[in-house]
């Protein structure tokens, strides 16, 4: 069960860690990224599970998605729209609820750092479901799974986290585009996953297509983890811009505050010098008379 647990959640950590490690300036508290993942992976989880079978259920007669062939791509595309609707929204909402009002999150980039807590705290449960499930099959099978999603399903969910924490980051410090940054962060990322199920459902039927369709997944998932740390990186360097930029008017202020008292000082200085020489020259000229 150890093993399990640890080849379910090794991708997802490793992941939070590769892009947590990127905002090196002013890194969120580690409290704070743990618990927003464990709320994560168990809020969001319990009720996408929920929510996905009921609405399974209503929709198409409650089907086995791992067995289930579609007569057309629009069927594929409905069914994936089911997962890409509830996840995407729990998981904004699970940001807004736990993440967007704490003291903590203070600059752009720590939108991209509390969505992947609550992305890869999603898919690292997920993961572990995927996997138990394998084990009906057979042990190779559950760490077959395993491999498979570690290079698919969690960088995939890693990419939606940084897409919706990127939007979620720019509305929050923004007044005039905060409904549309708010509108982006909730659209693309549910966009990319009913397009991302429909394909896994579509191509499912044959076996051929569907390796050629996970190596074709492979190899997007590597470029969008590359192009979302970039996208990371780069909103770090804003971020880090900004903080410097603040710190030196902020140095250049008490400078200028410095130099005022000190000219103050001066002028005061020459005024009691001036008030007592006028005095002394009042005292000697009383004194010749």
């Amino acid at each position: 069960m150890f093993e399990l647990i640890l080849i379910a959640f090794a991708p997802a950590l490793v992941l939070l860690y590769i892009f947590y490690k990127r905002d090196k300036a002013r890194p969120e508290p580690r409290n704070i990224v743990i618990k927003i993942f464990l709320v994560g992976g168990i809020f969001v989880s319990i009720l996408a599970g929920l929510l996905e079978k009921v609405l399974l259920n209503i929709f198409f007669n409650n089907p086995d998605l791992l067995n289930y062939n579609f007569s057309s791509f629009a069927q594929d595309l409905k069914m994936g729209a089911i997962p890409g609707f509830v996840e995407e929204i729990l998981k904004f909402v699970t940001i807004l609820i736990f993440a967007y009002k704490i003291r903590e999150f203070d600059e752009k980039a720590d939108g991209i750092i509390y969505a992947l807590c609550v992305g890869m705290g999603f898919a690292a449960i997920e993961n572990f479901f995927y996997v138990f499930w394998g084990l009906k099959a057979s042990v190779f099978g559950s760490f077959f799974i395993a491999f498979l999603r570690a290079l698919t399903a969690v960088p995939f969910h890693a990419i939606l986290a940084v897409i919706m924490g990127y939007f979620i980051g720019q509305a929050k410090f923004s007044q005039d585009k905060r409904k549309l940054f708010f509108f982006l962060a909730l659209f693309l990322p549910i966009l990319l996953h009913t397009f991302y199920d429909a394909l896994i459902f579509y191509f499912q039927k044959e076996n051929l297509i569907t390796l050629i369709l996970e190596l074709i997944i492979i190899i997007f998932a590597i470029i969008g983890i590359i192009f979302t740390l970039r996208l990371t990186k780069e909103t770090v360097s804003d971020d880090t811009r900004i903080i410097y930029t603040r710190r030196i008017k902020t140095i250049g202020t008490l400078l200028n505050l410095i130099q005022r008292r000190k000219n103050f000082n001066q002028v005061v200085w020459r005024g009691e010098s001036n008030t007592q020489s006028q005095g002394q020259e009042k005292n000697n000229f009383q004194n010749k008379i």
